[in-house]
């Protein structure tokens, strides 16, 4: 099953406004993410197109790998 994207999120060049852009995978916690304008498209992305997700550490959208992998099962 193909999900599709809503039509309001930036997925183009969302990565640009990012709250994390420049830091190390270490340094990206939920507090960085909270607050972020991109968060949405951040999520949706580690949910279609991330191979990053298998990295438990790896913080997206403010979501641990777990929370990410768990959207992803629930879909």
């Amino acid at each position: 099953m193909t999900l599709k994207a809503p039509h309001n999120l930036n997925l183009d060049t969302w990565w640009q406004s990012a709250n994390c852009k420049g830091l190390k995978i270490k340094q990206v916690t939920p507090e960085v993410c909270a607050g972020c304008d991109v968060y949405k498209e951040c999520i949706w992305t580690a949910m279609t197109d991330d191979d990053r997700v298998d990295y438990g550490m790896f913080i997206r959208g403010g979501l641990s790998a777990e929370r990410v992998r768990g959207l992803v099962v629930s879909i």
